[in-house]
């Protein structure tokens, strides 16, 4: 008769060579045999956390948690789900139980430090992983995480040295190849950036990682006018999304965008175009995409080019401490011939029902949404007037469209909520933009309904407006500078 213990090990060299299924059968078998033993239960609750089963694993492990509370990996495993689940508070928990069972315990560390990450809590990142790098000079893991925090923080070429320390030690390190690609576009480096996509995607043909970076690739070759090699990455990023959702729910966001942005274009009938060769520069985060190569009218016919800042909010320009958005803002600022004219199209992140403004603003109703709005816009357009004194740009400021998110998927009382933050935050970046003397491109009022909700006419999808929307928003608003302009 085969022991538990030999079970656990023909288990264990299955996990490790990623037959799960096989592993989680053998674990099961275990478990039936000796229904307390916390190996197997821990070990079947990472094997379903890697199946995507997030509900049972957090059962099992806690269960293992359960029966043998001293140990350290439990916890931090534990850890890892109540973070995959959103639930931070209780993850740090988590972590901070495994690191007092074992302070040198590296990755704890790292794990506490993942987290930090996804609170934009950089500086803790950074402090937590130098000492997990202290303990374990080859955890590729930690390098590739301290190279995140240290990108974080707006310091992308000495990021670009700690992911190629974890190409080092681990040569097949997806993440680190992908996180290189953001550092390079963190420098405006949009070749360099192009060959560390290109490498990360090659290394794994099916990975959220692989994914990202195959779009990332379509999205530069875009912006460097070639749009037959673009074409090809989206199609070879359509191929690579056989993956759970909730991983890779953000580049199939930027996918099926793409794919309409294409499509829409397509279908436009050819028309004549005035062979400018001025430039407009407009910088954003996706809504940016839908402008490139667009030819628009200001006082004259612009032709204009696109700078991606993906992710990027006007709070993330406001905030006073360095991060890598003022870094790639700044870089794009920079490298644009001096005296340009420059759009800034950032915002429609911060008006979102699920972040941005109107989440922070429930979390503490104590200061009027009005009062949060001008503390986000305010400082905003300062710093890129700041900036853009520097190079001699003159700005337009883009507002933000009317929200076309479907309303079953928004809350009935947060509906009207959102349709008054986005009017709100309109005016406030009209106001701003005028007390600068810098023109206002005026979007919401053009794509808004009596509600306040899209009128259908002008987007393209769900967050994002088609190209002859920007046009007919240049042709109308293009000389508009203060609130009664």
């Amino acid at each position: 008769m085969v022991t538990s213990s030999e079970l656990l090990n023909q288990a264990l060299a299955l996990h490790r060579s990623g037959q799960l299924a096989r592993a989680k059968e053998l674990y099961e078998q275990i478990l039936a045999l000796t229904p307390d033993h916390a190996d197997a239960t821990h070990l079947l609750g990472l094997v379903e956390r890697a199946l995507c089963n997030a509900g049972r694993a957090y059962l099992l492990v806690s269960r293992a948690v359960g029966l043998n509370p001293s140990h350290p990996a439990y916890h931090s495993n534990l850890g890892n789900i109540l973070r995959d689940a959103g639930e931070h508070e209780a993850a740090e928990a988590a972590y901070k139980c495994a690191l007092k069972l074992a302070p040198g315990f590296v990755d704890a560390l790292n794990n506490l430090a993942v987290l930090y990450l996804r609170r934009r809590s950089h500086q803790k990142a950074l402090n937590l992983l130098r000492q997990a790098i202290k303990l374990n000079p080859r955890f590729a893991d930690a390098h590739n995480n301290l190279g995140s925090a240290l990108l974080g923080l707006g310091q992308p070429k000495e990021a670009i040295k700690v992911f190629k320390m974890a190409l080092w030690i681990n040569t097949q390190h997806q993440d680190a190849q992908y996180n290189l690609g953001n550092a390079a576009l963190c420098l405006n480096d949009l070749d360099a950036a192009r060959t560390h996509f290109e490498s990360a995607a090659a290394l794994t043909s099916v990975s959220a990682a692989g994914l990202a970076s195959s779009l990332r690739q379509a999205i530069i070759l875009y912006l460097q006018f070639d749009f037959d090699g673009a074409e090809l990455a989206i199609e070879k990023a359509r191929a690579l999304t056989g993956l759970p959702t909730g991983e890779t729910r953000h580049s199939r966001i930027y996918l099926e965008y793409l794919q309409r942005l294409f499509r829409w274009w397509y279908q436009q009938p050819s028309q004549e175009q005035s062979g400018t060769e001025e430039r407009l520069h407009v910088i954003g985060e996706s809504h940016a995409l839908s402008m490139h190569d667009v030819e628009v009218h200001l006082d004259r016919p612009l032709r204009c080019v696109s700078h991606w800042i993906e992710g990027c909010k006007q709070w993330h320009l406001g905030r006073p401490e360095a991060n890598r958005f003022k870094c790639q803002f700044e870089n794009i600022m920079a490298q644009i011939p001096r005296g340009s004219q420059v759009m800034l199209t950032i915002g429609e992140i911060d008006c979102r029902h699920d972040e941005g403004l109107l989440p922070s603003w429930k979390k503490d109703t104590s200061q009027s949404i009005e009062r949060l709005i001008s503390a986000t816009v305010d400082p905003c357009v300062q710093y890129v007037e700041r900036v853009a004194k520097k190079t001699n740009h003159r700005l337009l400021i883009a507002g933000v469209p009317a929200s076309n998110f479907p309303r079953e998927a928004i809350s009935l009382i947060d509906q009207p909520l959102l349709a008054n933050l986005i009017q709100l935050f309109n005016q406030q970046i009209k106001i701003s933009a005028a007390r600068h003397g810098h023109h206002f491109i005026d979007v919401h009022s053009m794509t808004a309904g009596a509600d306040g909700y899209s009128n259908g006419v002008w987007h393209l999808d769900e967050h994002h407006l088609r190209p002859d929307a920007w046009q007919e928003a240049m042709a109308r608003w293009g000389c508009s500078k203060g609130p009664n302009g």
